[in-house]
């Protein structure tokens, strides 16, 4: 059980609290050969067998655990056992909708929590929520009462004899969800949560600017109840996921696609108990580990940025990692090329310092990934001491300090005679070296020739002195929604407004001389890859999408966020 781990400077006392000493990152050697990363500081215990139960939730809804938990030399090991202090251990909580009855008990869960930190002195939980594996109830996807069940799940097993009291939760996608929604209910046994492209506001995600994704309508009652609802093994019957949750999200959703308005009377409760945001600031005490794919077509960066210094204002400890991936954990080799090799012995430094106060670096505060796979550090994110540059769009094709060539042009979906499909710009060259950093915001003055207006897409690229390009990132927005938020105006034909876009979360490194390109069509390509702009069209169709006129007078203008004082990582440094 301790072979290997002699001589590494691990303190391999019975305990799972007991000091240890931890190897410097800085020339550290990490194992790249394997699927995803692994701690390179030595484990202590071994594993015990898995248990499964079902634990009786705040209403009596059985909800189905996978309790993992270490072999402690000289520690019980029975549930009712007296365990002195140096025997409890921390709880690690993964809570989602994709554990059946029989994978619970797998150690082969994505990130292998059981196997990267039970042998470090952790239990680790896997929960089911209401209506999927074998918990019972009706899926009610992300509903409050899915938020009471993942908190009387935390007060369960932070008050278990081998429990020290201290849970943090982990996961990714809905599971990187429940830890938002667990900080929101405020739990005192919280003390961190590692929401890995977690969503924090569930309509603005579906919702931007009025503009509904494909799924919309369709994540309640398809995506989640029918496939991990009916399609699963409850321990109550069928009968179960006929609940008034699952009816209300589905006239919901269809409603809010149609409309771009989850704000709207009768609807609002529903949507409003799955924002997140104002309740974690209001009720949580723990801290927050928070990893996001600036390139996440699934859940889009904005869920976290500029969030990430929100929680900071509001005295929450956060830390970062924005990587340039997608849907994806920052370590799997098969997700994406970008590897962060040195994820699970962090992560093992950032559990062992919030959950038993180890004395030991977790790393940078923020650390962010450029368009080239380069790393650099900040203390907060986007930099909160910018230097924002605004350029201004000219009729002539270019993009400069000074407002240029005035004029206007039109852009349609389908080119008319007077129409052009895409307006493409150029800026003139910048002075760098600059980090192109957070969000970029696009002041758009606009003439309908509709009521509805349409649904205007921008792409932002670096330009090489050499003529190659790189996308950096995008924006969108249904017009009707000019202002931004979901609160609709009155469009009329002919009249100009000024459409406030912001493009999503980017970050690109733009040497000296380098210029950007911004291009502007009638589209809504939602879905993309990391090597660029593409893929599905993945908004539903707006009607009437006249030409729109894009005036070139001064009050078109692309508002560049620019970092010229930054500072590398220290990743490079122990990664090569």
């Amino acid at each position: 059980m301790f072979a290997g781990c002699l001589g590494t400077g691990i303190d391999l006392k019975p305990g799972a609290t007991g000091p240890r000493v931890y190897a410097p990152l800085e020339g550290a050697v990490f194992n790249t050969t394997g699927s995803w990363s692994e701690p390179i500081t030595a484990p202590l215990f071994g594993r015990l067998d898995p248990v499964v139960e079902l634990v009786q939730s705040f209403d009596g809804t059985p909800i189905q655990l996978g309790i993992h938990r270490p072999l402690i030399p000289g520690c019980p090991t029975a549930e009712d056992a007296d365990y002195p202090p140096e025997c409890r251990t921390p709880i690690l909580l993964d809570s989602g909708p994709y554990y059946s009855p029989q994978s619970i008990s797998e150690l082969s869960t994505r990130p292998p929590t059981a196997i990267w930190f039970v042998p470090q002195g952790y239990t680790v939980v896997y929960m089911a929520v209401r209506g999927t594996g074998g918990s019972g109830g009706c899926m009610e996807f992300m509903s409050l009462n899915e938020q009471k069940d993942v908190d009387a799940v935390i007060t369960d097993i932070a008050e278990r004899k081998w429990s020290t009291g201290a849970v943090g939760m982990i996961g990714r996608s809905y599971d990187g969800t429940t830890p938002f929604m667990a900080a929101a209910i405020g739990n005192p046994h919280l003390k961190t949560i590692v929401p890995i492209s977690g969503v924090a506001d569930v309509p603005e995600l579906m919702f931007a600017n009025g503009t509904s994704e494909f799924r919309g309508p369709i994540m309640h009652n398809v995506v989640y109840w029918f496939t991990y609802g009916l399609g699963a093994e409850p321990s109550d019957s069928a009968s179960s996921q006929a609940c008034e949750e699952v009816a209300e999200g589905s006239l919901v959703g269809a409603y809010t696609a149609q409309t771009g308005d989850w704000d709207a009377a009768g609807q609002s409760e529903y949507w409003r108990v799955r924002q997140f945001r104002e309740r974690i600031l209001e009720n949580y005490h723990g801290s927050a580990f928070i990893i996001h794919g600036m390139q996440d077509w699934n859940v889009n960066p904005r869920m976290v940025v500029p969030w990430i210094n929100e929680l900071q204002d509001h005295g929450i400890q956060t830390k970062a990692w924005l990587g340039q991936w997608g849907h994806a954990y920052p370590d799997r080799a098969d997700e994406h090329t970008n590897v962060r090799w040195d994820w699970a012995e962090v992560l093992l430094r950032w559990f062992d310092h919030e959950l038993k106060g180890a004395d030991v670096d977790t790393g940078p505060v923020v650390e962010v990934e450029d368009h080239r796979h380069a790393w650099w550090v900040a203390d907060s994110y986007p930099v909160r001491d910018l230097e924002r540059k605004a350029l201004a769009l000219n009729a002539d094709g270019t993009m400069t300090s000074e407002t240029g060539a005035s004029g206007q042009a039109a852009v349609a979906s389908v080119p008319g005679a007077d129409a052009v499909e895409e307006l493409t710009l150029t800026s003139e060259p910048l002075e760098g070296p600059v980090r192109l950093s957070g969000l970029v915001q696009l002041p758009l003055k606009v003439t309908p020739s509709t009521s509805t207006g349409g649904v205007l897409y921008a792409q932002l690229y670096a330009v090489y002195p050499d003529g190659r390009t790189a996308w950096l990132g995008h924006a969108w927005m249904n017009l009707r929604y000019y202002e931004g938020g979901n609160e609709a105006q009155t469009l009329v034909p002919g009249q100009p407004v000024v459409a406030r876009m912001q493009f999503e979360p980017l970050e690109g490194y733009l040497p000296d001389g380098h210029r950007v390109r911004l291009t502007i069509r009638q589209d809504f390509p939602f879905a993309y890859t990391t090597a660029g702009a593409g893929g599905n069209d993945d908004g539903l169709p707006h009607p009437e999408m006249g030409p729109v006129v894009v005036h070139f007078d001064g009050a078109s203008r692309l508002l560049l966020p620019l970092v010229r004082d930054f500072r590398p990582s220290p990743y490079h440094a122990y990664h090569l």
